[in-house]
């Protein structure tokens, strides 16, 4: 399985979101365009701000 990096950036975690889960490894177990991103304790999909990466 070959690693791709999705385009965009990861939302800036905030203080307080501290959701543990680790949900996916790399991007490519994420739906759609959604990236996954450090959520502040574990990892999430989430939906990508625009940007480089």
């Amino acid at each position: 399985k070959q690693l791709q990096v999705k385009p965009g950036l990861c939302p800036r975690r905030r203080l307080d979101d501290r959701r543990c889960a680790v949900t996916c490894s790399t991007d490519t177990d994420c739906p759609n365009q959604e990236k996954c991103c450090f959520s502040g304790c574990g990892r999430q999909c989430m939906e990508p701000y625009p940007g480089e990466i």
